[in-house]
């Protein structure tokens, strides 16, 4: 079992660090409406190969949330989920010098990993993008403006209207679909897991969508990255039925984004047939390995 405790800012962090000679430190950043023990069988295969695996549940998610009524009400909006994040390298870091530190972002943990970028490129050997997507202009600016109408009058509760427009139409190029959550993964039994999971697939308040739709809006300029070094790795990884990456249209535009801006080392690759999560997916070993050989050859 993974060690748990939580930070002086009341985060929970999960640590898998059964390795004798560690080559280095993975930090994993999940996604939307899930929790860090949805990535134990991945973290264990770190361990395996050599690395310490640390990861958190965010604010408002897991067992950060004070109790399961207030999962997806996150105080300070999105923007304090990024700052959670250089918090929680900076605290690796000090637990664990000399170690690099890879950080692994999914799906909505990508973008804070991109934000993390800012500050803490510096610190951090390399960033592992999964899930992700280049600047989606207007389904982000609709519903920017649209989450912004609502939480002028419903700020601090939830918000199903605001969840069913950004996961609309995620199922759609699914045949023979089984459940709304089958764009997921393959893995019926992943789907299965995260359905009947209570900390999973919660409904986020209205101030959460608006401060979560303004970041991205304003994510992707040169203004938000000038301070990046430009020699960081970065390593883009998606499913080719990924309706996030708006089945790898979205995740080639990441690409064309930091080769634009003069990023050296950019690597990109797409899986046909995976899903969105492809660390869950059918051929997730196959994804781990591309990963590991990454990380150790930057190639």
């Amino acid at each position: 079992m993974p060690g748990k405790f939580y930070l002086d800012n009341d985060i929970f962090i999960r640590v898998w660090d059964d390795v004798k000679n560690p080559k280095g430190i993975i930090q994993i950043i999940h996604g939307m409406g899930e929790h860090s023990l949805r990535y134990d069988t991945v973290a264990k295969w770190f361990n395996k190969n050599g690395y310490i695996v640390y990861a958190d549940d965010h604010r408002g998610h897991g067992y950060s949330a004070e109790s399961i009524e207030e999962l997806g009400s996150i105080e300070g909006g999105f923007e304090t989920l990024v700052d959670d994040e250089k918090y929680i390298t900076d605290f690796i870091s000090k637990s664990c010098p000399g170690l690099p530190i890879y950080v692994l972002g999914h799906s909505m943990g990508s973008f804070i990993a991109q934000g993390h970028m800012s500050d803490l490129s510096r610190f951090v050997n390399g960033y592992i993008l999964t899930g992700s997507c280049g600047k989606r202009m207007a389904e982000t600016f609709s519903g920017w403006i649209l989450s912004g109408i609502i939480r002028i009058f419903f700020s601090k509760s939830k918000s199903p209207l605001m969840k069913r427009l950004i996961f609309l139409g995620y199922n759609k190029k699914i045949k023979k679909k089984k459940t709304v959550s089958d764009w997921l993964t393959r893995r019926e039994e992943i789907v299965k897991d995260y359905i009947d999971d209570p900390f999973c697939g919660f409904v986020y308040t209205s101030g959460f969508y608006f401060s979560f739709l303004k970041y991205l809006k304003n994510l992707f300029t040169k203004k938000t990255f000038e301070s990046v070094k430009r020699t960081i790795p970065v390593f883009i990884l998606s499913g080719e039925s990924d309706p996030v990456g708006l089945y790898g249209k979205g995740v080639r535009k990441l690409l064309k984004f930091y080769k634009k801006n003069h990023f050296n080392f950019v690597k990109m690759k797409l899986y046909p047939g995976a899903r969105h999560e492809i660390l869950n997916e059918i051929n997730s070993i196959e994804v781990l390995e591309d990963i590991k050989n990454w990380i150790e050859n930057k190639k």
